[in-house]
């Protein structure tokens, strides 16, 4: 769904819904537009981890597209 965003290790994608996945616990991480509470997404099947899905941000505000689309 998104397509504009940057992650540690290249480009990344917003999607609004995911299977066959669970979640790691909650951590704070930095990013360019600023500091987060995420979780990573991990693959049921395999273990890699596949992105993260944002928890919330610190007294930054978080566009409406991440706020809708949160994996």
């Amino acid at each position: 769904m998104g397509r504009q965003f940057q992650g540690r290790t290249g480009k990344s994608y917003l999607f609004a819904a995911c299977s066959n996945v669970c979640f790691s616990e909650a951590e704070d991480r930095q990013f360019n537009s600023g500091e987060y509470n995420v979780r990573d997404i991990i693959c049921i099947n395999c273990s890699q981890i596949l992105g993260w899905k944002y928890e919330y941000g610190y007294g930054y505000q978080t566009t409406k597209q991440q706020q809708q689309q949160p994996f």
